[in-house]
């Protein structure tokens, strides 16, 4: 993210508007990141994305979804300047994980999904939102991250579920221990 990109507020508001066709099941994904990947020199071997989680006969639908968003953002005249080398792998690896946690219509109606997602569109090409520092970008994008945040409530829920079992175990030995007192008294 060393490079300064275009305005954050100018990508969000292209995500929300963005056709509702996107978020259809009715686009032939596959043939939109063909034609994406191809424009930009990074399809040397397209049979490799049949190979992608979500092409298969077992859809994500949700990632395909993301896929097509991803690439209504990155066709924004602002970013067609920038360099796409690693989005094959932001669009096949990190949506896969996001799709697990973020469904399409939250990326669209959700301020801080929509921010989060525009900031890893960003992020896949190496750039900042406009105004922002290195650091600024970063930590705000780990402020919103569906990923880290989805992480954390796992870990604090396994920590409730080991102290309620620790309370549980305290609250038996007391009872126990009462019990006994009574029967030698």
């Amino acid at each position: 993210m060393r490079t300064e990109g275009p305005s954050l507020n100018h990508l969000m508001l292209r995500l929300r508007n963005s056709s509702p066709e996107l978020s259809s099941n009715e686009v032939d994904v596959y043939s939109v990141l063909c034609d994406f990947l191809r424009d930009r020199n990074l399809a040397k071997d397209l049979a490799e994305i049949t190979s992608w989680s979500g092409f298969n006969k077992n859809k994500n639908q949700i990632k395909l979804n993301l896929i097509l968003h991803a690439l209504w953002l990155f066709l924004d005249p602002a970013l067609i300047k920038f360099d796409f080398k690693n989005v094959k792998s932001f669009l096949n690896e990190e949506l896969e994980e996001l799709s697990g946690i973020v469904k399409t219509q939250q990326i669209l109606l959700e301020p801080d999904r929509t921010e989060e997602f525009v900031r890893r569109c960003l992020r896949a090409l190496m750039l900042r939102p406009l105004g922002e520092n290195m650091a600024q970008s970063e930590d705000r994008l780990k402020t919103l991250d569906s990923i880290e945040i989805e992480v954390l409530e796992e870990l604090a829920l396994e920590k409730r579920l080991r102290a309620q079992k620790v309370l549980g175990e305290m609250q038996r030995a007391a009872a126990t221990a009462a019990a006994a007192k009574v029967s030698r008294e």
